[in-house]
């Protein structure tokens, strides 16, 4: 039982950890790329570190919406569309089940600390070649 428990977090965790820069600061941002990762997210951590965060990867753009259920960690979540342009940085509440939707059509999210990106707005385009190139050399794993 011990085993199939640490076999199924294992798989609920997150992949890889990319480096992207946002912004002035450089981020070490956990990958979640198959639905159990990105379903899973930050729940139940009791810190990140500052350079730390999450970058969630769907396979199409749509309209994303995510809440805080089981997380502790005031996050800021930014909504990236296809071309890396942000549509949304969002304040994120501790344990908010409220759904904190973007205002657009997003192909990734990123959680980060709240309050960790300061110097990013709106309709700034992040650079995604580093994530760009991770997946295309990975295969995604899909559950």
């Amino acid at each position: 039982m011990i085993v199939l428990l640490g076999l199924l977090l294992a798989s609920c965790s997150a992949g890889a950890l990319l480096t992207l820069k946002m912004g002035e600061k450089t981020f070490n941002l956990e990958l979640a790329t198959t639905p159990a990762q990105r379903q899973r997210g930050l729940m139940f951590r009791d810190s990140l570190p500052q350079d730390g965060g999450m970058i969630f990867v769907f396979d199409e753009p749509e309209v994303l919406s995510f809440w805080m259920r089981n997380t502790r960690i005031p996050l800021d979540i930014a909504y990236i569309d296809s071309e890396g342009r942000i549509l949304d940085i969002l304040p994120l509440e501790p344990f908010n089940e409220t759904p904190v939707p973007s205002s657009g059509l997003a192909l990734y999210a990123i959680e980060v600390n709240r309050g960790a990106i300061p110097d990013l707005q709106r309709g700034q385009v992040i650079n995604l070649t580093s994530l760009r190139s991770y997946l295309k050399t990975h295969q995604k794993v899909q559950n």
